[in-house]
């Protein structure tokens, strides 16, 4: 096998839910798996090489591509970790392997089937999981929130950006009250605004709902109508 080929391999969709991100990618058709561990349990991550599954929508049927690269470029095996796709590539950044956060960024680019570590300038955020990476201005930066750092009895509530070109981690200029500490949260663009639900905090599950205004860059409490959720 040439140096740097992916390995395929035929691999039964698992009959309860894993670790792990998932993303569709359309052009493809196929449905893509960021599985950078295999394991479900509270413990942490396997030991198991990173790989990324996929679907294919026309043949129905799934795979498992294991890279040389992940290998070479030793990729921890992670939980709770993001996959953001911009074009056809996945940039993953964090997660949790059983003994600490990381804080790394990798690259997975869907045509190849191959991993690269890339050069960032800039400070990295602290090695975290339970973050969220919401691509937003254009597709021209990702933007990391909260997450659990495992060095406070709470979740983390700092925000960074992710510059994509050149690659380059920058700290935002917001104003107003961001949503404090947060983990497990989600944060879904709509149009130009951002909307984050807590999660939790490290201390109990939270149901408030926060927006970024991406205009003026600015935080707000959302104010909503009907039962909240849970």
């Amino acid at each position: 096998q040439a140096s740097g080929a992916a390995v395929l391999q035929k691999w039964n969709p698992p009959l309860g839910g894993r670790g792990g991100r998932q993303r569709v990618f359309g052009r493809l058709g196929m449905f893509v798996k960021m599985n950078l561990q295999d394991g479900s349990g509270e413990s942490g991550a396997d030991t198991g090489a990173p790989s990324a599954k996929a679907f294919s929508r026309h043949h129905s049927s799934w795979s498992m591509h294991v890279t040389v690269t992940a290998e070479i470029l030793e990729i921890p095996s992670t939980k709770n970790h993001t996959a953001t796709l911009v074009g056809n590539e996945f940039y993953v950044f964090g997660g949790y392997d059983s003994q600490k956060n990381h804080n790394d960024l990798y690259v997975f680019d869907v045509n190849s089937m191959e991993w690269r570590c890339p050069n960032v300038r800039g400070k990295k955020p602290s090695g975290r999981n339970g973050h969220t990476a919401t691509l937003i201005e254009g597709n021209s930066q990702i933007l990391i929130l909260g997450g659990w750092l495992g060095n406070g009895p709470l979740a983390a509530g700092d925000v960074h950006l992710l510059n994509l070109s050149p690659l380059s981690w920058v700290q935002p200029n917001f104003v107003g009250e961001p949503p404090g500490p947060c983990n497990m949260h989600t944060a879904d663009l709509v149009g130009r605004h951002l909307l984050v639900f807590r999660g939790g905090d490290g201390r109990a599950y939270l149901n408030d709902l926060h927006g970024l205004d991406l205009d003026t860059n600015s935080w707000y409490s959302v104010k909503t109508m009907g039962e909240r959720p849970p």
